[in-house]
């Protein structure tokens, strides 16, 4: 007998959340592997009624992350959530987008109980603009910082690479509706 742990948890509460929709057809986990052979268990393929293929990928993170010094608006977090996407993880959502019509990011906030919904193209076009800053030649993991304002909606950004000061790479951060999960997924 395996071990139920919280990101079974979180997956459940997210894909239950989705199969709950009313144009919800399937879904299925894609056995996704990397060069190297890493496998992803956090790629997922729904089907709707239309029978387009919508890709997501579950990241969870359990609490927020106190701010050492708040910095300047509009990236003034009090606290945040941090989620990691290593080479092997952005692969996995590489060949997860192949697979499908369009792709999302799902960013299990545990603690507040929210999803952030992050179109694949958002992610990418972060991913971009940290490549600017990275030295040639350099791969980097990329680290977003999700912060959930009371009453509002999600800010998605991250940390300048190279830099000490904590200053954030997107001057106005992806803002999300909460309300945008799962709806969009069906869009």
């Amino acid at each position: 007998m395996s071990e139920i742990r919280d990101k079974h948890m979180y997956h459940g509460a997210v894909i239950w959340q989705i199969a709950d929709h009313p144009q919800f057809t399937a879904i299925n986990r894609v056995d996704l592997f990397t060069r190297g052979g890493d496998a992803s268990y956090s790629a997922y393929i729904v089907e709707t009624r239309g029978r387009k293929k919508t890709g997501v990928y579950i990241k969870t993170a359990g609490n927020t992350i106190e701010a050492t010094e708040p910095s300047p608006p509009p990236n003034d977090f009090e606290s945040y959530y941090q989620f990691g996407f290593d080479q092997s993880a952005k692969a996995h959502l590489s060949a997860l987008d192949n697979k499908c019509h369009k792709t999302f990011v799902l960013m299990v906030c545990e603690r507040d109980k929210f999803v952030c919904c992050l179109a694949y193209a958002d992610f990418l076009s972060i991913v971009q603009q940290q490549k600017k800053h990275l030295r040639s030649g350099e791969t980097s993991a990329t680290t977003l910082r999700v912060n959930l304002e009371t009453r509002k909606g999600f800010r998605v950004n991250m940390i300048t690479p190279h830099t000490r000061s904590g200053k954030y790479l997107l001057d106005n951060p992806k803002e999300i509706p909460r309300s945008d999960f799962p709806d969009k997924i069906f869009e």
